[in-house]
């Protein structure tokens, strides 16, 4: 299993522990540095016009709900670009173009 079939099951349905364990065992990585890869396909992705707001939004938040206490500092940082835009769009605004700058200037820092 690759890690964008894990972001597309976990978009599709939610992420389960076993495939980021696997993943984790083939990949020979910690579950922080999971999240973080994760995290970052999830941004290029979604910057690239692969993944929509929304897809990228319920796969953001569906990481940061699996891992709320250990989720590490970057990927929590795109879980926040993402949560920002929902935010806005209770208001109204659309996610979108809120969260997009968000997510180009945390990857440009990176």
């Amino acid at each position: 299993m690759t890690l964008s079939d894990i972001v597309l099951q976990t978009i599709e349905t939610y992420l389960r522990q076993a495939d980021v364990d696997a993943f984790c065992e083939q990949e020979k990585m910690t579950e922080e540095t999971f999240c973080d890869a994760f995290a970052q396909h999830v941004a290029t992705q979604y910057l690239a016009g692969q993944l929509n707001y929304q897809s990228a939004d319920i796969a953001m938040a569906d990481l940061f709900g699996h891992f709320p206490a250990t989720i590490p500092e970057f990927a929590f940082a795109v879980f926040e670009c993402f949560d920002v835009g929902e935010w806005h769009a209770t208001k109204g605004a659309d996610p979108d173009k809120i969260t997009r700058p968000l997510v180009q200037k945390l990857l440009a820092a990176k």
